[in-house]
């Protein structure tokens, strides 16, 4: 780490935290050498294919990203699971798409990049996903990745029988056919133009192993192709995570990532000040992380996340059934001066559920 730590204080949604983990680490932080940006993909009849990433990152250049030590980041509620269907709070999928890596990803700036996959190829009439994998692609236990495990994982969480959260990733999926080894086809029954985009969230599991001990298992005790393999986990104190010397793309720079459950932000905050801490990736108190804006020693991030602050009505009420008196509410109320006096200025008047 470097001798000015970076502290990201924002809590993301999966598919932002998707935007800036397109690479198989959970940020350029975590990965040896951020590529250069890939060519632009060849136009198809259907979705976009995404470009091509180099399947090596070439070694850290002189005055490069230091090597080795540990990265702790805080999250604030307890780890549930770290298989692909645990989804859900940011604190959990940080680990998982480390653990694990996805066929493809998208990238900070929205465009879709190769992972696992050396090629995607998508038919005229978008009916056909065809995919080339990588050669030599490890997971942790030393089996090679093939097109089978691709198979298996999608057949498995798009079954309505094992009642997967990301079962509608897979909308439109007719069925999964392994060419080769080293070819997997996803043939639809109907045009999903969300396809690709929604694959991007779906880490590949080790089909023999998954299959041998059961989703419930593995979602203790999860073995990915990632570029970081389970350490020790302990899911209401911490999960910790270390680096795969056998990555495809290179051994990361960090050698420990770990993530602890501190649930209370005033907490988090004390974590930060004293070094034990290096980032939180849900928000301090607002205050708190306005101060750590002035301060030298932090670099604070601030994103827009996609959701609202809002007040619930019930409208069964006689006093709040009438429309004419929740205008007036509405009318009276100064939006713009909580924004300034609670959040520090830190939001934006949002005018309806979609904006």
């Amino acid at each position: 780490m470097t001798e000015k730590r970076s502290r990201k204080l924002a809590g993301m949604s999966r598919r932002e935290f998707l935007r800036y983990s397109a690479l198989g680490g959970s940020a350029a932080l975590l990965v040896a050498c951020t590529p250069a940006p890939a060519p632009p993909a060849a136009e198809t009849g259907g979705e976009a294919a995404p470009a091509e990433a180099p399947a090596e990152a070439p070694a850290p250049a002189a005055g490069g990203p230091k090597q080795g030590g540990t990265m702790v980041w805080m999250g604030h509620q307890e780890v549930a699971g770290l298989g692909p269907d645990d989804t859900g709070p940011t604190v959990q999928w940080v680990m998982v798409i480390n653990i694990h890596n996805p066929l493809v990803a998208v990238n900070e700036f929205n465009e879709l990049e190769n992972v696992l996959a050396k090629e995607v190829e998508v038919s005229e009439d978008g009916l056909t996903y065809t995919f080339k994998l990588h050669e030599g692609v490890k997971f942790h236990d030393g089996t090679e990745f093939t097109a089978e495990d691709v198979k298996y994982t999608y057949d498995y969480y798009r079954n309505p029988d094992n009642g997967a959260s990301i079962a509608g990733d897979f909308t439109g999926v007719g069925s999964v056919e392994v060419v080769d080894k080293y070819t997997v086809v996803v043939h639809m029954d109907e045009v999903n133009a969300a396809s690709l985009t929604s694959w991007a969230g779906t880490p590949i599991v080790h089909s023999k192993y998954h299959a041998e001990v059961g989703e419930d298992t593995y979602r203790t005790a999860p073995i990915g192709t990632g570029p970081y393999k389970l350490k020790e986990w302990r899911p209401a104190e911490f999960t910790e995570l270390e680096a795969f010397d056998d990555h495809f793309r290179g051994r990361p720079n960090i050698d420990i990532l770990r993530e602890d459950v501190v649930p209370e932000p005033s907490v988090r905050m004390i974590a930060l000040q004293t070094g034990e801490a290096d980032s939180a990736v849900w928000p301090l108190l607002v205050e708190d992380s306005v101060a750590l804006e002035s301060d030298p020693g932090f670099i604070v991030y601030r994103t827009l996340a996609n959701s609202i602050k809002h007040f619930p009505l019930n409208n069964s009420r006689p006093q709040l059934s009438d429309k004419r008196v929740r205008q007036a509410m509405m009318h009276a109320l100064d939006r713009q001066r909580i924004i300034d006096d609670l959040w520090n200025g830190a939001a934006q008047v949002a005018h309806s559920n979609l904006t």
